[in-house]
């Protein structure tokens, strides 16, 4: 049950694209104890190089990045994709379902904007064998710089689901879905930056009851 999908503009119109993924640190004097990691950040430049795969054992997350306007730590403002639960197609390479679906070969695709490459999936799904959708946008324009460009970020989530005598005669759920996260965009947490109660005091008050509040 693939599904795919872009993200809106990151503060701006010029924007990167950029893999994260978490790795150990080598144990050395710096990590005495030989529990330090740190998160990798590559930025993606081009299209072609745009074309990401999960790896649970890295963390691999994205960041939508707009380099030109920085916080108040100089980092570029982001937003941060992160995957929730997420497969691979187990169709065989030469069915006519990986061609229909390719976008499914990548979870992760970047793009310049085009204003007719629309669907991940290509117009006509059920009646191209390949010819189409996000395969060939990305193909086409493989060598097209995705610094500082009108982005286009793909995501394509997926779920493998293993029938069970619970879903039968009607099946209930599957869940999947992903986290898109403002990464830099405030200077702390907006949700702390709340009024106080109207009703808040400084010292304990021991209220008053008279007969009327029993």
């Amino acid at each position: 049950m693939p599904v795919s999908g872009g993200l809106v503009a990151s503060d701006g119109l010029k924007n990167s694209l950029a893999e994260v993924n978490c790795e150990s640190l080598p144990w050395n004097r710096d990590n005495p104890v030989g529990n330090a990691w740190t998160a990798k950040e590559s930025i993606l430049p081009t299209v072609g190089q745009a074309r990401s795969t999960i790896e649970s054992r890295t963390s691999t997350h994205w960041k939508i990045i707009n380099p030109l306007v920085r916080n108040r730590v100089g980092q570029p403002v982001a937003y941060k994709l992160v995957p929730a639960g997420n497969v691979c197609p187990l169709y065989h390479k030469n069915s006519s379902q990986y061609d229909r679906g390719g976008f499914t070969r990548y979870h992760l695709w970047g793009t310049v904007f085009e204003p007719d490459e629309l669907y991940a999936a290509g117009h006509y799904p059920n009646q191209q064998n390949g010819q189409d959708g996000l395969p060939v946008y990305s193909e086409k324009n493989k060598d097209k710089s995705l610094i500082e460009a009108d982005l286009v970020t793909w995501y394509t989530f997926d779920t493998t689901h293993i029938v069970r005598p619970e879903d039968w005669p009607v099946m209930p759920v599957e869940s999947t879905g992903f986290k898109l996260l403002p990464h830099g965009f405030f200077d702390g947490n907006p949700s702390l930056d709340v009024p106080a109660s109207h009703c808040h005091a400084k010292k304990s008050v021991t209220p008053e009851f008279g007969p009327d509040d029993e």
